[in-house]
């Protein structure tokens, strides 16, 4: 079995850079008030390097909300079964609402993604 290599290693970890400047760009300053320059800067990476892995501005703010919809799923899904069904919403409720307190300023308000069309929304990870 082969093992990854430095190049797939690299590219990833420019990737995963990328990826958490912008999320805290979009959090900050909106979808509409943050640039491809500015995520470049923010990532120390070259706008090349985003145009590599993301086709425009909108496919990196499509992946940063899959990730954060990935997060929030696995919160909720991580939440305690409770001895009925009201017990078990409840405990789900409070997994997501102890997300949003622990991750709050760095979270994608939902009202931004209505702000954007989102272009596939099968890739989109359900909530």
């Amino acid at each position: 079995m082969k093992g990854i290599s430095r190049r797939q290693l690299y590219a990833e970890e420019t990737r995963e850079a990328i990826l958490n400047s912008a999320q805290a760009l979009f959090c900050r300053d909106s979808f509409a008030g943050t640039s491809i320059d500015t995520i470049a800067a923010q990532a120390q990476v070259t706008k090349g390097a985003i145009y590599h892995h993301f086709k425009d501005k909108q496919a990196v703010f499509e992946a940063c909300f899959e990730q954060q919809a990935r997060q929030v799923s696995e919160a909720i899904a991580a939440a305690p079964d409770g001895d009925n069904d009201w017990q078990t919403a409840f405990n789900q409720c409070h997994a997501f609402l102890n997300f949003i307190l622990t991750h709050g300023s760095n979270t994608i308000p939902l009202q931004e993604l209505s702000l954007i069309h989102i272009s596939e929304p099968t890739r989109r990870t359900p909530i």
